[in-house]
């Protein structure tokens, strides 16, 4: 989901500010899964922080979306290796033959 389709979801939600600091925080890893893996996440997140201005001024869940850029920009944490292991075959009905 790209940036303009998590602004457009903060747009749709509820305005409740009770639910603003849930809402905020689902959109920013919902952007987060959108970054592609060769992405410069402090140059993705200043981009994000700029184009989001407007909106966050209307909607609260927007204005923490915002916080939460920031917070992680400043934390910087470093990457993690979120790559899956190779699937491998198991045997299937040929290993549970063997085994019985």
């Amino acid at each position: 989901m790209s940036l303009a389709l998590v602004l457009d979801k903060l747009r749709a939600a509820p305005t409740d500010p009770d639910r603003a600091e849930e809402l905020g925080r689902m959109a920013f890893i919902e952007w987060l899964e959108t970054l592609p893996p060769q992405a410069s996440f402090p140059e993705a997140a200043v981009l994000a922080f700029d184009r989001s201005r407007r909106t966050a001024k209307r909607v609260p869940a927007a204005a923490e979306f915002r916080a939460l850029l920031v917070e992680a920009v400043r934390r910087s944490p470093l990457p993690v290796d979120l790559t899956l292991p190779a699937p491998q075959r198991r045997g299937g009905r040929g290993r549970r033959r063997e085994s019985s």
